[in-house]
């Protein structure tokens, strides 16, 4: 019979049956929730890779979690995962407990470290451009890519774009309108230089300076977080060709600057009888060969003395204007003519009855030109119009630049020039007998002038004689220093006519014009006569070529 000391005592025993067993089964109920707990989080695998270092935690009947995660989004939802899932059996199915729920709490001290957004290089060469990116997601990388393509392109350029999707290393950004609207400001002002432009996805450009060296240039860009990996050929090389494009174009743009700051050049022109002369200053030997192009086309029945100065502290830019027979009849003063041009404008007559210190052209130059830059080339013109001596004067002249010319036509190899030495010559003209000793007639025109300059040895010159021309092939009309080799061009209609030579790339510019020209002038006019007496004779039987 059960009295009330046997049930205290039935009691008792129990509580103490309990107390063991929940001492003994607690640490395997308390690891088996934390194993349950690791089980759910890692069935989400978006999620188990937006955590870091995350520490599940047992103690009775609450789980606390450590760790980092990116978002509080992301902490919420493991909190909830952890939740809703963690379901124990605590007996292993005894008595039904397999539908008990130990947890009563879940308790999270995750930390909330966001990872940053993706990035970009922009490179830009003119209105062209090439993106390099990485997004954190495909949508992201779809979104931001189709979207800077429409920036760019509204803006007028054109872009190549290579987006990448990097989801372990960056985050979404919340808003990309930041970045898009700075990439339509730059296609919007995109210069002929072009530049090199960082970001972050959701922020704003960053421009980076090209003027750096490559390595300075490399660490800027790797501020955004980039590897070496990432850092590979096809952006290590788009960034090295936009570097070298853009220090191109500086260097361009402010050499181009710099000959615009310069003064112009200027020209004076007196014609007196059949006589013109021509002094001045100009920026560049290709200014000079074209005035006097069209000074020889336009005057060919004068005899014509070049004074004009290739000065590099004048402005290289600018043609001047045409000049006519016309032009120096109709302001003539006493059969006498004296006009200043400038390029960039027309010829103006000027006053030739002054003093000689006289500056009647004043008022036409342009404020970069100083009268004391122009009246020296004045005065000695003013001199000779307004003297009796129908002679031009006579200026001192540098001392020449030895040079010798070569003519291929009609079966004879001329050869002429000034050269400072007899030996000189004698082996220059050697050579072309050698060369040109199958039926060609070798004529020595060379003159030898003591006052010349130097030249060096001419092992090039007489090795470098250029090949004969065959049948059917244009005559040839060759230039050389001696010491150097042979340049030549091939004879046409254009080259025959006034101021062919010089309109070729026959003279170096370094060379003056005038010398050459004046060697080659008895060889053009047989030429000339040659081409006429063929048309003359049987039109068919003029070399094609020669058109």
């Amino acid at each position: 019979m059960m009295t009330l000391g046997r049930w205290l005592f039935a009691l008792l025993m129990l509580a103490a049956f309990w107390a063991v067993g929940w001492w003994w089964l607690r640490p395997q109920m308390e690891q088996r929730i934390a194993d349950r707990a690791w089980t759910i989080l890692n069935s989400d695998a978006a999620l188990q890779r937006r955590v870091t270092g995350v520490k599940i935690e047992a103690s009775g009947q609450t789980v606390s979690l450590h760790g980092e995660v990116r978002s509080p989004a992301d902490r919420a939802a493991v909190r909830d995962l952890v939740t809703s899932g963690v379901r124990v059996s605590v007996l292993g199915g005894w008595l039904g407990s397999a539908d008990w729920n130990p947890v009563q709490s879940v308790l999270d001290d995750l930390q909330i470290a966001p990872l940053p957004p993706g990035w970009a290089v922009l490179c830009v060469q003119g209105r062209d451009a090439t993106l390099h990116s990485v997004a954190a997601t495909d949508a992201e990388a779809s979104a931001w890519e189709s979207l800077a393509q429409d920036r760019w392109r509204s803006g007028g350029g054109r872009i190549k774009t290579s987006v990448s999707v990097d989801p372990d290393r960056y985050d979404e950004t919340s808003d990309l309108n930041t970045t898009l609207e700075g990439l339509k400001r730059e296609a919007e002002r995109a210069a002929a230089e072009g530049g090199l432009w960082i970001a972050r996805l959701g922020q704003g450009w960053q421009r980076v300076d090209l003027g750096a060296s490559e390595a300075v240039v490399k660490s800027r860009v790797l501020e955004l977080g980039l590897s070496e990996a990432d850092w590979g050929k096809p952006l290590r090389a788009e960034v090295s060709a936009t570097r070298v494009a853009y220090q191109k174009a500086v260097a361009t743009r402010q050499e181009r600057e710099r000959l615009a700051a310069l003064p112009p050049g200027h020209v004076f022109l007196a014609a007196r009888g059949d006589k013109l002369m021509l002094r001045g200053a100009v920026g560049s030997s290709q200014m000079k060969n074209a005035l006097l192009a069209g000074v020889l086309s336009g005057f060919p029945g004068r005899r014509i003395m070049d004074e004009v100065r290739v000065d590099p502290g004048r402005r290289p830019l600018g043609g001047f204007g045409i000049l006519s027979e016309d032009f120096l009849e109709e302001r003539a003063v006493q059969g006498k003519t004296f006009a200043i041009g400038v390029p960039g404008q027309s010829w103006v007559a000027t006053d030739w009855e002054v003093g000689r210190d006289a500056t009647p052209w004043e008022s036409t130059l342009p404020k970069e030109l100083t009268v004391a830059m122009v009246q020296p080339d004045s005065a000695p013109l003013i001199d000779w119009l307004q003297g009796d001596d129908a002679a031009f004067p006579d200026f001192p002249a540098p001392a020449p630049i030895p040079f010798l010319t070569l003519a291929l036509f009609d079966g004879k190899a001329v050869v002429g020039g000034t050269v400072a030495e007899e030996a000189v010559r004698a082996q220059v003209v050697a050579a072309v007998r050698r060369i040109y000793s199958a039926g060609w007639v070798v004529e020595d025109h060379v003159r030898v002038d003591g006052s010349t300059g130097n030249a060096g040895a001419v092992f090039h010159t007489v090795r470098s004689l250029p090949r004969p021309p065959g049948l059917g092939e244009s005559w040839l009309v060759a230039f050389a220093r001696p010491g150097d080799e042979w340049r030549s061009v091939p004879v046409t209609v254009e080259f025959l006519e006034p101021g062919g030579v010089v309109r070729t790339d026959l003279i170096p510019p370094d060379m003056p014009s005038g010398a050459v020209v004046e060697s080659l002038e008895d060889v053009i006019e047989r030429m000339r006569a040659w081409r006429t007496a063929e048309l003359k004779g049987n039109l068919s039987d003029v070399k094609p070529n020669d058109e």
